[in-house]
Protein backbone atom coordinates (compact mmCIF):
# COMPACT_ATOMS: atom_id res chain seq x y z
CA UNK A 1 0.00 0.00 0.00
CA UNK A 2 1.49 3.49 -1.12
CA UNK A 3 0.01 5.95 0.89
CA UNK A 4 0.01 9.57 -0.66
CA UNK A 5 0.24 12.54 1.53
CA UNK A 6 -0.35 16.02 0.04
CA UNK A 7 0.69 19.18 2.50
CA UNK A 8 -0.72 22.63 1.15
CA UNK A 9 -0.46 24.67 4.28
CA UNK A 10 -2.65 24.28 7.14
CA UNK A 11 -4.82 27.53 8.40
CA UNK A 12 -6.14 27.49 12.30
CA UNK A 13 -8.91 27.96 13.28
CA UNK A 14 -8.75 31.90 13.58
CA UNK A 15 -7.20 31.90 9.87
CA UNK A 16 -3.96 32.30 10.79
CA UNK A 17 -0.82 30.40 8.74
CA UNK A 18 1.62 29.82 11.45
CA UNK A 19 3.87 27.05 9.56
CA UNK A 20 3.85 29.67 6.62
CA UNK A 21 4.90 32.58 8.76
CA UNK A 22 7.64 30.32 10.72
CA UNK A 23 9.11 29.34 7.85
CA UNK A 24 8.93 32.62 6.02
CA UNK A 25 10.99 33.91 9.04
CA UNK A 26 13.90 31.67 8.37
CA UNK A 27 16.75 32.23 7.43
CA UNK A 28 18.19 30.65 3.62
CA UNK A 29 20.21 28.03 5.61
CA UNK A 30 17.77 26.96 7.86
CA UNK A 31 14.88 27.21 4.85
CA UNK A 32 16.96 24.59 2.57
CA UNK A 33 17.64 22.30 5.74
CA UNK A 34 13.73 22.25 6.22
CA UNK A 35 12.74 22.16 2.42
CA UNK A 36 15.63 19.01 2.38
CA UNK A 37 14.09 17.47 5.30
CA UNK A 38 10.72 17.90 4.30
CA UNK A 39 11.39 16.24 0.47
CA UNK A 40 13.11 13.09 2.02
CA UNK A 41 9.96 12.61 4.26
CA UNK A 42 8.08 12.63 1.17
CA UNK A 43 10.41 10.13 -0.19
CA UNK A 44 10.14 7.77 2.72
CA UNK A 45 13.57 8.89 4.03
CA UNK A 46 13.95 9.21 7.82
CA UNK A 47 17.20 10.74 9.06
CA UNK A 48 17.37 11.47 12.39
CA UNK A 49 20.78 12.98 13.77
CA UNK A 50 21.69 14.53 16.70
CA UNK A 51 24.45 17.40 16.59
Amino acid sequence: MIWMIELRGYIDENGNKRFAKWFADLDAIAAAKVTLRFHGWRRGISQTRKA
